[in-house]
């Protein structure tokens, strides 16, 4: 061979083996960036490492105490005791009643019912009627008698009691003669009421409060 052929293989061998090198370093660097590109990746998209949190332990709640219980503090007001009921002091006891006249002091005369009596001195005779209360005294001293109104009987003997105040009557016939009528008896017949007693003899009717008091002295018209 000469060296002309000699130097033309060389050359071919050279641009052969330059090619393949240069084709087996790109091949290379492809790789290896492919490799790099892959570790680049799996180092991405690794999820990341969650440690779990313990949950703190629940502790278990304290035991409930029922509240103890208090007893109200008293107020001033409570505090404060009511006064002791007053007692209220006993009522005065009623003044005995008098005795009655029985009923032998009451008589019917033509229809009419009335009461009559006498003191016991004999000095006064009364009798009472459903509408007026008279009184005679026979022998009486008394002064200062109203004069008469044209009386044609006795007068200033006796003394009567209606509705009004007591007055002096014209009495021509004496009262009925009833029984002895004890001092400090009494006796009711309608609205009135006579008392005996020693100071003399008191009727009064008992609707309007008027009345007489008479005695062998004196006399009192109201």
């Amino acid at each position: 061979m000469g060296r002309s052929t000699i130097s033309v293989k060389l050359l071919l061998i050279l641009t052969v083996g330059g090619v393949c090198l240069t084709g087996c370093g790109q091949a290379t660097s492809t790789s290896t960036a492919k490799a790099a590109d892959s570790t680049t990746n799996n180092s991405t998209t690794t999820a990341p490492t969650t440690t779990a949190i313990p949950a703190p332990a629940t502790e278990p709640p304290p035991p409930t105490t029922p509240p103890t219980a208090t007893a109200p503090k008293p107020t001033a007001a409570a505090a404060t005791e009511p006064p002791p009921p007053t007692t209220p002091p006993p009522a005065a006891p009623e003044p005995p009643k008098a005795p009655q006249a029985g009923p032998e002091y009451f008589f019917d005369s033509y229809g009419s019912r009335y009461a009559a009596f006498k003191s016991p001195s004999g000095g006064i005779t009364c009798d009472i009627h459903n509408d007026a209360a008279d009184c005679i005294v026979v022998e009486n001293s008394w002064n200062d008698i109203p004069p008469d109104e044209g009386c044609d009987a006795t007068w200033g003997l006796s003394v009567a009691v209606s509705d009004g105040e007591g007055i002096f009557t014209c009495r021509g016939d004496a009262t009925a003669q009833g029984p002895v009528l004890p001092y400090g008896y009494e006796i009711e017949f309608g609205p009135f009421l006579c008392h005996s007693k020693e100071t003399g003899v008191t009727c009064d009717n008992q609707e309007t409060g008027h009345g007489f008091k008479v005695n062998r002295a004196s006399f009192d018209l109201y």
